[in-house]
């Protein structure tokens, strides 16, 4: 959420600029701001869909295996998990 965020500061920032860029009458460098504009968040867009639908499939796959041991041998589940502890000490 940390990325949405800068995005839509980003956003804000970029629109402020070409609001201005409009006002100043500057036709030709608004349309080369806003071409560029457009890619850099069009690509910003696609990483941040990318990295939301990581977490989702790591959020979803985290459960999925966890249960089936814990239901499976619930004993063995945590002497396994006994054992872990102990070779880190």
């Amino acid at each position: 959420m940390n990325y949405l965020l800068k995005f839509e500061e980003l956003t804000s920032h970029v629109t402020s600029q070409l609001e201005e860029l409009h006002k100043q009458k500057r036709n030709a460098v608004l349309v080369a701001k806003i071409i560029s504009y457009e890619d850099v968040l069009r690509k910003i867009n696609e990483l941040l869909l990318r990295e939301d639908s990581n977490e989702e499939e790591a959020k979803s796959e985290s459960p999925v295996e966890t249960n089936p041991s814990d239901s499976d041998s619930g004993e063995g589940a945590e002497s396994s998990t006994d054992e872990s502890t102990d070779s880190r000490k």
